[in-house]
Parts: C-alpha cells; structure tokens; sequence
C-alpha cells in the first residue's frame, strides 16, 4: 500500500472523529458513559494519526526518522490495548450495570494494572524486539510477541460482548435488550478490524472500523436525543404529548389509561445527599418502572423533573390498579434489598380513556388523582409523626 492510498483510508476516519470530538465535546454531560465516549474518540483519534505519521516514515533516513517511528508506533499499540479497555468500561457504564462502587474500584484495579503492565511491555520494545522493531532502513516489522496485542485487545472486546450477552439475558424490559443488542453489534466492526489486521498487516483497517462504531453510536446518541430523556433512557416529554395524542387517534372504541407518578419528598434526597444521589434516584425510578411494566406494552416516560407517566393496555380501572401496585411492590422491594442512602417513595394517579373526551383531559384527570394520592400520604406521615 503506498502512503496516498494509505492517508487516503485513514484521512476520512481522522476528520470524522474531530467532527465528533467537537461536537460531542461541547455537549457532554458528567455522565459517566458521555465522558468515557469522549474519551474514546480522543483514543482512536491518537490511535489514526500515529498510524498515519508512522506509514508515512518507513523507509525514510535518518535517526529522526528512526525515533519518530518508534514513538508512532507505540504510541499506536499502546492506544489499542487501553482503547478495547476503555470499551469495556464504556459498555458497563452505557448499561447501568456497575452500581457497586467496590466491584467498580476492583474491575478498574484489574484493568489499570493489565494496561501497565502491557504499557511495560510497549516501553521495553526497543530493547526487547518482541512486539515489533525498526529495521535498519527503517521499516516496521512484527515481533515474536506480536500476537499478545491481539490477544489482549480480542480479550478484552470478548468480555464487553459477555457483558452485554450476560446483561441480556437479565433484562426483562424489552428496551434494554435492544439497547443490548446494539452495543453487541456495535463491538462487532472493531474486532473483525483487528483480526484482518493481524492477518494481513498492510490492510491497517483496525483504526477505521473502529472510527465506523464511533460514528455509529454518535448517531444513534444524536437521534435517541430527540426522543429520549438523557438521564433516565426514558421517552421524554415530547415523545409522551405524541404519544397520547397517537393513542388516542388510534382507540376505536377500545379503553387504554395512564398513570402519573411522582417521586415524594424527592427534594429532600436532593438537598441532603446531593444531586448526583438525587439523579441516581430518578435513574432507579424509571428502572423500577422498565422492571415491572417493561414486559408489558407500556409506553414509559419522564414527564419532567421528578414526574414520570405511563401509559398501558388496561381495560379497565382495575388493571391499571393492579399495575400500580406492582410498582409499589417493586419499589418496597428496592427499599429492602437495594441498601441506598435513601428511601423511595412514589404517589401514582391513574386515569381511563373512557374517563376522558380528550388526551388533555386525560392527563388532567390522572394529574389531579396523583396529587391528591400525595396529600392523602403527606396527611397520614404528619399523623404518624
């Protein structure tokens, strides 16, 4: 492969990342997985451009040149092995699952130390010779240790699939396995990239397919903004006034309902543990609402601020009843097991299409029974105080 045709493979994926950089840059929030993305695309950004400096000083004189393309080079296999590390962190963080702060500081231990160590290995290259080396007309070559960047990153790509393959098969929401799914082929371009590129070295497609999951991602990031909650991986307001309007378009006779759900005393959480505890609760909220209506052809929500909707296939008052009190089950199990800093506490209000003669009465009529399911448990707490 001769050095255009080279620049010219790797020239889009480098202006796509700083496209995406900037762009998300500008955004992102303190949210683990925005940040880890973040640091992601600066990864694979390093990861081009030293593939590009090295390719392009092979075979050039000159010890400047000898000492550049050992940097490049491992620079660029250093940045493999910590990018399919930090893809493993991106994948836990994206699905929620690390919510034990010591399996957190053990998983993170275990892979700071298996990128030091690989980072020892990197350093000692041009003593050892057992990754790669630098001939003497300065052109790269493949060591007898090659394979264990391969391996190392394969490894690593594997695991977050078994993550992801592991979180599935726990998840009853229907919308979290399709979150699942997604990552799962999300990963898929990054690990045929490196395998093509072990076997066949000049092909370098190990940085571009990388490049396309990033792309990937970043779009469906950018689409799921238009109709999702950022904090919760709920629908957002907009998404639940359509909805409703939708549903209701659609009725043909056949009774549906809704329910409005508030979050009591979440102020409270808020001003006495912080508001990264206070996401968190609105966070184990909607999963509580995806545990125990995800299975359901439940439409779910974030009304706004500490206010959630759903809205369900209930014939009747009765099933809704029987929804609601599912989630106030599940919510008296999490008080139990989960071992938080706080309690949660929900006041539900429910209303019947054939209550309404309209979506906005609807959401009224559900609204007002909500807050009056609240001041009815305010007045039994101030009872018992």
């Amino acid at each position: 492969m001769d050095m255009l045709t080279h620049v010219s493979i790797n020239l889009f994926p480098m202006v796509m990342l700083l496209i995406i950089y900037a762009n998300n840059h500008k955004k992102v929030s303190k949210a683990p997985d925005k940040i880890l993305f973040d640091i992601l695309t600066l990864l694979t950004l390093g990861l081009v451009v030293s593939g590009i400096i090295g390719y392009g000083l092979e075979g050039t004189p000159g010890n400047n040149a000898n000492t550049g393309l050992w940097v490049s080079y491992m620079i660029y296999t250093m940045s493999i092995a910590v990018v399919a590390s930090t893809w493993l962190i991106y994948v836990s963080s994206r699905l929620k699952i690390w919510e034990s702060k010591a399996y957190v500081s053990r998983v993170t231990k275990y892979l700071c130390g298996l990128n030091i160590l690989f980072g020892i290995f990197v350093v000692a290259t041009p003593w050892t010779h057992l990754l790669f080396f630098i001939t003497e007309d300065n052109r790269y070559q493949t060591g007898k240790c090659h394979y264990l960047l391969y391996f190392v990153s394969v490894a690593l790509l594997l695991a977050s699939m078994l993550v992801i393959l592991q979180t599935c098969r726990r998840e009853a929401s229907a919308e979290r396995r399709a979150e699942c799914y997604y990552l799962l082929g999300c990963g898929i371009p990054p690990l045929v990239g490196l395998t093509l590129q072990y076997f066949f070295h000049d092909w370098w497609v190990g940085a571009p397919c990388l490049s396309l999951t990033l792309l990937f991602i970043y779009l469906n990031t950018q689409n799921r903004q238009i109709t999702t909650d950022e904090l919760t991986g709920l629908n957002n307001r907009r998404e639940f006034d359509q909805q409703v309007v939708k549903k209701a378009e659609q009725a043909n006779g056949s009774n549906w309902g809704m329910f409005m759900l508030d979050v009591n005393d979440f102020k409270k959480i808020n001003d006495n543990l912080g508001h990264i505890v206070g996401d968190e609760a609105l966070w184990e909220t909607a999963d509580i609402l995806r545990r125990t209506l995800g299975k359901e052809k439940s439409f779910l929500a974030r009304y706004g601020g500490d206010e959630f909707a759903v809205i369900g296939e209930w014939a009747d008052g009765d099933e809704a009843r029987i929804a609601i009190a599912a989630v106030e089950d599940e919510v008296e199990r999490f008080n139990k097991e989960e071992g938080k800093a706080y309690k949660l506490s929900f006041s539900i209000g429910y209303a019947m299409w054939d209550e309404a003669d309209n979506p906005e009465e609807l959401v009224k009529k559900a609204d007002e029974r909500m807050y009056s399911e609240k001041a009815r448990k305010k007045n039994e707490a101030s009872k018992h105080a």
